[in-house]
């Protein structure tokens, strides 16, 4: 049975600074292009609450988990919709990237100031009965010190999930990080943990609305930040990965191209 995941960055801006491009301009493709590849889990991140009501109120058939970064449980966000006839949760949790992961609000000590979180699921396919694990998140902007921290209490807490119950593991988000960044190679060398690049060879994911599209002599992968990680086992399960490059007169879906990834499990 084929599971379909998507990594979305609706981008954060509502209705102004992005000119043709704000969320009011691209909400109707967005929703044309979801309901069209009717994916079986997708993670958002910058959400705001103002996509969260859009979204659940133009996609009934999906439940939403939204949890916002701030200490006070505020501001942007990471969202995970599940089709509800097709996926369900078994177990959910969320916490902060930081040396006290339970501490609302918290950070590294060289961030950028702005906390940064991952959402932690359990999920069971209900057409097969099969259980995998989705994990949502997005790194730091600021410093590679603040991602590879985050990264790796990421990757440290599915390790020892693992250790309880083995089951398929997706990694998604938009890891701010290029393919030969410390990032990566955190992710590849962990020694508790192998998991694979599904898209590897996808060459550019953050495209800033296409401004980085036209430039010249941009360096190899260097738009390439976001990522749909699997563990070794599950990635020799039959895959297909790519991105979603509509654009219709110069409006994007996003500044970054969705990626999805469709897996026999």
């Amino acid at each position: 049975m084929e599971l379909s995941l998507v990594s979305f960055n609706l981008r954060c801006v509502w209705d102004n600074g992005d000119g043709v491009n704000c969320f009011l301009h691209r909400s109707g493709m967005v929703l044309e292009k979801l309901r069209a590849e009717k994916p079986d889990v997708i993670c958002f991140q910058e959400a705001m609450p103002p996509h969260m009501e859009f979204l659940r109120q133009f996609l009934p058939e999906y439940d939403f988990v939204f949890n916002q970064r701030d200490a006070d449980f505020s501001g942007e966000g990471l969202a995970v919709a599940i089709k509800r006839n097709v996926v369900e949760i078994y177990q959910y949790s969320m916490f902060w990237l930081s040396d006290t992961p339970s501490v609302p609000g918290s950070c590294f000590e060289k961030q950028s100031g702005l906390p940064r979180i991952v959402q932690n699921m359990i999920l069971r396919d209900l057409r097969t009965g099969k259980f995998f694990r989705v994990h949502n998140t997005h790194l730091d902007h600021a410093y590679e010190e603040a991602r590879t921290n985050g990264i790796r209490v990421v990757l440290d807490h599915i390790a020892q999930c693992q250790k309880q119950w083995k089951l398929p593991v997706f990694l998604l988000g938009d890891f701010n990080a290029c393919p030969d960044s410390d990032v990566i190679r955190a992710c590849k060398t962990h020694t508790e943990l192998e998991i694979v690049d599904t898209t590897e060879k996808i060459d550019t994911t953050f495209h800033e609305f296409g401004k980085r599209l036209r430039q010249e002599n941009t360096k190899p992968f260097a738009n390439k930040i976001d990522y749909i990680f699997t563990d070794s086992e599950t990635s020799k399960h039959p895959y297909t990965v790519g991105v979603w490059k509509e654009n219709c007169n110069g409006i994007y879906l996003s500044d970054h191209y969705p990626v999805f990834l469709k897996i026999e499990l």
